[in-house]
């Protein structure tokens, strides 16, 4: 059984650091500067001095100058200084492979990083610097032309909606029993999980299914990647024959699900030849193919000779030629198979193999780089029917040397063990300070002589990582405080409430975020979360359930009331339509002696003549006198309309008529319609009479 949904969550937007990422550094007013000249912009990108510090260090300083002014007339616009920054902030984010059967739950915090961007503006005369708020980016790129509509949003808007895991694999791959597949999920969201729990539910042939929580992990920080293992070896399935599929997911402490499901379907078919393959994706996490056609591997050997020259009394076996050198290139060329499900969508993510950066071939012996030698595929076909494309890598590793060995059994290695360094705080799902801490990075010593361990190795303290040293109670640390609480952010919904039953109308509902929910290391970062969550609520469902209705509707409305023998008219009409009203003696007949009143076009020309209540053709609110014999002109321009009023509010309409575009069409006069809705109905002194003309 799959765990039920998690909603009420937030999600932060990132910059993605393999599309284009741009900072503008708005203008200077003309008025306090008038004199550009020598005027010079900075942008300094400021970085963690490593993976989650607090405090921060300057990455690089970029100079720049606003762009020239634009002219208009006699007015000058000045768009200020765009700094593009992505290549920059790539260069410090690095991918992490996962180790060769690795189980259990882990975490990449290499992959994002917060930054900060900090302004100045300087010339011979003046001087202003200023700090922006924190920002996160990941080491993740998309489409262009997908790029060009999500960007940033991709992390907030789609995860926030579709929660998947970071892959396009097509679900449901048919994996082997024992392959290795690995998911991983971006922990961008508030509040954060106390716990992460890795589930599963597993098909079998001859039983019912089970649902088993296969690793759990606390400690998770805001905007790391969790990593998963998910092959059924990583799983605990010892006997994948009895297995037909299983879905994974992630939940949190309470077993509510934040993820997606994905499900993989496991092959029982008999392959001849089968190889795995990892690959780095476009969001610089791994995926897993597997490949069950034909493959076949060559050794290509190049050698370098020389010669020499044979002296008088040398011996028949004597060579006149000579090895220097040889090195020997080992090549790969194997096939995918025919895709049995899925076929365009599983042939359209092979481009995520083309233009991967890092390949592995996964063998008894671990995983073996590879390079990619192919540089095409045909990735779209009209009628694909079944399909296959064949691939061929090279071996990074240069052969010069042949064995055939078995794996080989573990070497007694000199004692080592991993010496904390840094201090950081952990926190709650809230980003507020628990009271406990854990150091930050670790380094790897021999345990012998207390030496550094050779070559030098630090890396991040993780939860997950066989050697994290876990955190311990902080003397002096209050538990839920912290050094930069959000502020308070009161506002009302974008919608309102639409599900009020007939005669009521709905309002905005309050969106309130109390001071204090949200916690961060550093200025700003709570505020962002705060106003992630705000976002979030603000939604239509946000506004049914927390908004409120008040009788009436549009017809309800008030006005000043009019004097005694009048009503007052409030016309609202779609754009584009011309629909007016007119009345009194002589509008049929042409006799323009007479008064006229209305709001139709051709009325305009009696406007100011005493005793006539004639208006433009654009106001909403109209009085004219009772007891005159009006009729509306109603214009579609060939578009379905619906007219309806009421006269003194109400739930029913006191006229209601939809015109047909053939209605309009088939007017003796340019497309109007005239009704005469007053027509056998008594109009009250002083009524309020409401009409609407809609699409």
């Amino acid at each position: 059984m799959i765990d039920p949904f998690l909603s009420e969550l937030s999600f932060r937007p990132l910059k993605l650091a393999r599309n284009r990422i741009e900072h503008n550094i708005a203008p200077i007013d003309p008025e306090t500067v008038p004199d550009r000249t020598g005027l010079e912009y900075h942008l300094e990108i400021r970085v963690p001095d490593f993976t989650g510090s607090s405090t921060y260090q300057t990455l690089l300083t970029l100079p720049g100058r606003e762009k020239p002014p634009v002219i208009q007339g006699e007015i000058a616009s000045y768009e200020g200084a765009f700094f593009p920054f992505h290549t920059e902030l790539d260069s410090i984010l690095e991918r992490k492979k996962p180790e060769f059967e690795q189980k259990g739950l882990f975490i990449i915090s290499s992959l994002t990083t917060p930054y900060i961007l900090a302004e100045s503006i300087m010339s011979p005369f003046f001087q202003m610097s200023r700090l922006n708020s924190p920002e996160w980016a990941i080491k993740a790129g998309l489409l262009e032309e997908d790029f060009q509509g999500w960007g940033e949003r991709f992390f907030s808007t789609y995860q926030g909606a579709n929660r998947p895991f970071l892959t396009w694999q097509p679900d449901r791959p048919l994996v082997s029993g024992k392959q290795e597949v690995y998911l991983y999920f971006l922990m961008n969201f508030s509040p954060l999980p106390t716990q992460v729990r890795l589930r599963a539910e597993i098909t079998y042939f001859d039983k019912p299914a089970e649902t088993i929580t296969v690793d759990s992990l606390a400690g998770v920080q805001y905007c790391q990647i969790m990593g998963a293992p998910v092959g059924p070896a990583a799983l605990g399935i010892q006997d994948a024959s009895q297995v037909k599929s299983y879905k994974v997911w992630l939940a949190n402490q309470d077993f509510m699900r934040f993820s997606e499901v994905r499900t993989y379907v496991i092959d029982h078919r008999y392959q001849a030849q089968e190889r795995c393959l990892l690959f780095s994706n476009s969001f610089h996490v791994f995926d897993s193919l597997r490949l069950v056609g034909k493959g076949s591997e060559s050794l290509k050997v190049s050698r370098s000779m020389a010669s020499r020259e044979r002296p008088q009394a040398a011996q028949l076996d004597f060579s006149e030629m000579y090895l220097i050198d040889r090195t020997g290139d080992r090549e790969l060329t194997v096939s995918t198979g025919y895709f049995p499900t899925c076929g365009p969508e599983q042939l359209r993510y092979l481009n995520e193999l083309l233009l991967a950066e890092e390949w592995y071939l996964v063998t008894e012996k671990g995983h073996q780089p590879l390079e990619l030698m192919t540089d095409s595929i045909l990735d779209i076909e009209a009628s694909p029917g079944l399909m296959s494309r064949t691939f061929s890598f090279r071996y990074t590793a240069q052969q010069n040397n042949f064995s055939s060995l078995l794996v080989a059994p573990e070497q007694e290695a000199r004692p080592v063990y991993w010496r904390g360094i840094g201090f950081q705080h952990l926190l709650d799902p809230n980003g507020l300070r628990t009271g406990n801490g854990r150091p930050v990075k670790l380094e790897k010593r021999y345990a012998d002589d207390d030496t550094p361990f050779v070559p030098f190795i630090v890396k991040p303290n993780m939860p997950g990582d066989p050697d994290y040293i876990a955190a311990v109670p902080i003397p002096g640390i209050v538990k839920g405080s912290t050094p930069y609480p959000n502020v308070a952010i009161s506002r009302m919904t974008s919608f309102v409430k639409n599900d009020c039953q007939v005669g009521y109308v709905g309002n905005a509902a309050p969106i309130s975020i109390a001071a204090g929910k949200y916690g961060g290391e550093n200025s700003g970062e709570a505020d962002a979360k705060a106003e992630a969550e705000a976002k979030s609520l603000d939604t239509q469902e946000y506004a049914n359930q927390y908004g409120s209705c008040v009788r009436g509707g549009p017809q309800y409305y008030t006005v000043a009331p009019p004097p005694a023998g009048f009503f007052s008219l409030r016309l609202i009409r779609p754009k584009g339509n011309s629909t007016g009203l007119a009345g009194g003696p002589g509008i049929e007949t042409g006799d323009r002696s007479k008064p006229a009143h209305g709001n139709t076009w051709f009325l305009s020309d009696w406007a100011g003549k005493p005793g006539n209540y004639v208006y433009l053709n654009s106001p909403t609110d109209m009085i004219f006198p009772r007891n005159v014999n009006y009729y509306f002109n109603v214009s579609g321009w060939n578009m379905p309309l619906t007219f309806t009023m009421f006269i003194n509010g109400g739930e029913v309409p006191a006229y209601k008529r939809t015109f047909t575009p053939e209605e309009f069409q088939n007017a003796p006069t340019a497309s109007i319609v005239k009704i005469t809705p007053f027509e056998g109905l008594v109009i009250p002194d002083k009524a309020l009479i409401y009409v609407e003309v809609s699409q």
